[in-house]
Parts: structure tokens; C-alpha cells; sequence
């Protein structure tokens, strides 16, 4: 996570659930955060998920169900909108692995 900017913190595999945390920059409270998971395992077709997070905590999560996921690398990209203190958006990307 690049400080002043928004990122992800954690990617884990917790029975049936892929579960992506983040962080936003303090004293500006994101109003949406859009969360895309991509990965390809394997043997497999590549696999892609997304979830948008309304008006969520400065520490934030998002939860995807795991079929098509494993452990190991994945592409995260996040997008954040803000209101206050001014109108801003915020698009990032980032190479983690499920843990």
C-alpha cells in the first residue's frame, strides 16, 4: 500500500470464501470501493470476481466465493470513489498472493 492512497492489505482462503482486506487513507471515508479479483489456476479457466462496498470502514473487506480461486498469485484491482472532503477516484492495481 502506497501511503496516502488506498490499497490492499490482505488476500486469504477461508472455507468456502476468498476474503480481500484494504485500507483507506484516514479523514477521507471512501463512499464506494470496487473490488475485481482475477486469477488463473492451473488446469483451469481463469477466474474473475467483483463486489462494490458501500459507504465501508476505513479497513475494509470484501468477500468472494472461492470456487475457481486457490491459493497462490492473483491480480487485484481496486477502485475507490471519495466525496469529501472533495469529489476524487482512485484506481489501483495489485499482485498478491491467496493465502
Amino acid at each position: 500500500m502506497l501511503p496516502g492512497k488506498p490499497g490492499f492489505t490482505r488476500v486469504d482462503l477461508l472455507d468456502g470464501f476468498v476474503q480481500v482486506g484494504g485500507k483507506s487513507v484516514p479523514d477521507e471515508p471512501p463512499y464506494q470501493i470496487h473490488v475485481t479479483i482475477l486469477q488463473k489456476v492451473d488446469g483451469q479457466e481463469p477466474s474473475a470476481a467483483v463486489t462494490t462496498l458501500e459507504r465501508p470502514a476505513i479497513d475494509w473487506e470484501a468477500s468472494f466465493p472461492s470456487k475457481g480461486f486457490g491459493k497462490g498469485g492473483c491480480v487485484l484491482i481496486g477502485h475507490e470513489v471519495q466525496l469529501e472532503p472533495n469529489f476524487s477516484s482512485f484506481t489501483w492495481v495489485q499482485y498478491m498472493d491467496i493465502k
